[in-house]
């Protein structure tokens, strides 16, 4: 059966399934009977379209049961989309049902899996009511009873989240996490497992002739400087965050050792850096994998949860989306408001975190004018997890927490739109835009920066800048068979998916919605809607003063390729000190009670414009430890 292009071929095809109630092209369900038919033994291969490419699956049946399922060829993201396929599949094999949860943040391919195995068990004669059977987790939950009483309330299970409350627990104190989706990890789970760090007890015992210490690192973020720009005299950047986030890092690191998390080795400075002092960098994941991903780090966080639950020390939610903060008549935190598919609760506790990370995936916060400090964006994509929803800022500022620098946010350039653009909407296709030889133009046929800066806040503020946030690529057809790679990543830059062999370039290309390739420059800025003497005369003054960049020849075929931008991350947050305490708008008094970790604070407050392997993680461990003990000590006085 031919398929139509994902993702609204498995929409269609799921919403027609579900109200005709069958499975062998959405006709007669074959029953009718008291009794279903067999199935037929054997093995089903079934080929179907997911979220980056097709994929290919395998289902063994006898006559009554899924004996198992076997992903035999795909191309989804790693550690999102590729990691779902067998995560569900053993779902499904296990619960005998093909309505069971699918994965946070990778629910296209969750839900076009459920589809390929409708469609392997169609084949092998099953009926709608066969294998049907509702298995999801309405509100799942570990260790939450009525008469469990915490010290501390955190709120989201991200690696911020989940190391806060392990920490609280590991120090003798009972915590609620509330997590909105049906399982961990938050915008973690989609990192390389970078952590930056110095002095923790693993360096010292493994690495001892790497002298980073946690003054070196402090001292290394407060005098780094970025494009010329002071970390100091950056907006929102504090001396005594950077200096704190610092000293924790490297117990955070030792104490996640504990927990189980697994170290593939230490190098002597993060990457990408700007500043002058290496003080050592760590990179977090299960042994022998090459690089690592954030799944691996977050996994035996979550196996650890257990153990506290099993102590009564900690107790989870999940599905369970927090929407308020409670405070008592004198401004004290008192708890949260939280609601699941049963409604509203109140949940008590002296001390909250607030672990919920930035609003990368609230478009309606991202379209806010920067007249009111925030970022004003015109038209863009989102390379989030789907998780960064934003809910706890306004939550927080209604409790009179300040905020800084909101109008900051971290974008991968280059994203291909593909004529059917809307807010919000996942990166599908990504374009490499600083291979040799492409040439940035705006809207109005002029460049607007540097094509190869190494400055991701430069890089960021290109697109940021621009009218809708569009970038024109530009380059002659001929430059790219000597490109190393293909023009297109599929997903963002970080799931490692390739458009192999240009394959989807090359539509794109004949296409002529978001590529136009003309014989000349000028016909190719015609087709693209810029002006061509504009254009001209911009890639005249490119050549005349390229250096030793490529010359882009006006007279030979060109392609031009319109891209916007996608949202990763946000850089600024809420206001806090070095004690991990929510301030108020006059950035010196505290919120009592209430804490913050990871992206909610910002990143710009702790590092300033130092960009660096590690930063993100390091925000979360290092800021968890210092929120959570902070937290506690206050709940218990």
């Amino acid at each position: 059966m031919k398929k139509l292009r994902k993702p609204l071929a498995g929409l269609v095809i799921l919403l027609l399934c579900l109200s005709l109630f069958t499975f062998a092209g959405c006709g007669d369900d074959g029953g009718g009977g008291d009794s279903d038919p067999l199935m037929r033994p054997g093995e089903y291969e079934v080929t179907w379209p997911g979220f980056e490419h097709d994929f290919t699956i395998k289902v063994a049946v006898d006559e009554y049961s899924i004996l198992s399922i076997t992903i035999v060829a795909q191309q989804e993201s790693t550690g999102i989309g590729a990691r779902a396929l067998p995560i569900v599949s053993h779902s499904i094999v296990e619960l005998q049902s093909v309505e069971v949860d699918g994965m946070s943040g990778a629910t296209i391919t969750s839900n076009e899996l459920k589809l390929a195995v409708r469609e392997a068990l169609t084949n092998a004669g099953a009926t709608s009511k066969m294998f049907a059977a509702d298995k999801r987790t309405p509100v799942p939950y570990n260790g939450y009873t009525e008469d469990f009483s915490p010290d501390v309330i955190v709120v989201g299970g991200g690696l911020a989240g989940l190391y806060a409350a392990l920490n609280v627990a590991k120090n003798g104190g009972n915590v609620l996490l509330l997590e909105q989706n049906s399982s961990f990890g938050g915008s973690s789970s989609y990192s390389g497992g970078a952590y930056a760090h110095a002095g923790s007890e693993y360096q010292k015992a493994f690495y001892p002739s790497l002298a980073g210490t946690a003054a070196t690192y402090a001292n290394w973020l407060i005098t780094g400087t970025n494009a010329g720009v002071l970390n100091t005299n950056v907006d929102g950047f504090k001396t005594e965050l950077a200096t704190k986030m610092a000293e924790r890092t490297g117990p955070a690191l030792d104490n996640m050792i504990a927990w189980g998390v697994r170290v593939t080795g230490l190098t002597n400075q993060a990457s990408g850096a700007y500043c002058g002092t290496n003080f050592g960098s760590s990179r977090v994941g299960v042994p022998n994998l090459s690089g690592g991903r954030g799944y691996d780090i977050i996994e035996p966080l979550v196996d650890m949860l257990q153990i506290y639950v099993g102590s009564r020390r900690l107790a989870y939610l999940l599905n369970t989306k927090a929407t308020e903060i409670l405070v008592d008549a004198t401004g004290k935190v008192t708890g949260v408001k939280a609601e699941d598919k049963s409604g509203s609760k109140n949940y008590s506790a002296k001390a909250v975190i607030l672990a919920s990370g930035g609003f990368a995936d609230n478009i309606e916060m991202l379209m806010k004018p920067v007249s009111e400090g925030y970022p004003g964006l015109k038209k863009f994509g989102s390379s989030s997890g789907g998780q960064s929803i934003g809910n706890m800022f306004d939550a927080a500022m209604k409790v009179g927490a300040g905020t800084y620098r909101m109008e900051v946010t971290r974008f991968d350039g280059g994203m291909i739109e593909a004529g059917y653009h809307f807010n919000g909407k996942k990166v599908e296709m990504e374009a490499r835009y600083s291979q040799a030889g492409i040439v940035w133009l705006n809207k109005a046929g002029v460049r607007p920066e540097n094509e190869w800066t190494t400055d991701n806040f430069q890089r960021w503020a290109v697109w940021r800048e621009a009218q809708d946030q569009t970038i024109y690529l530009v380059f002659n057809e001929s430059m790219v068979a000597g490109w190393p790679n293909p023009c297109l990543y599929l997903g963002n830059y970080a799931t490692g998916a390739a458009d192999r062999d240009n394959v989807r370039f090359n539509e794109l290309v004949a296409e002529e919605r978001v590529a136009w390739k003309a014989d000349t420059l000028a016909g190719a800025a015609a087709k693209a809607g810029l002006d061509p003497a504009t254009v001209a005369a911009t890639i005249a003054d490119y050549n005349a003063n390229r250096g030793n960049r490529l010359e882009l020849n006006p007279a030979q075929p060109c392609i031009i390729l319109e891209t916007i931008a996608s949202v990763k991350g946000t850089l600024g947050g809420l206001l806090s000190n070095e004690k991990a305490e929510i301030l108020k708008p006059d950035n010196s008094t505290p919120i009592l009670g209430l804490y913050g970790a990871g992206e909610i604070l910002g990143d710009i407050g702790s590092t300033g414009q130092s960009w660096f392997g590690g930063v993100c993680l390091t925000l979360c461990a290092g800021w968890g430890d210092e929120a959570s003990n902070n937290a506690l000590v206050y709940a218990k006085q």
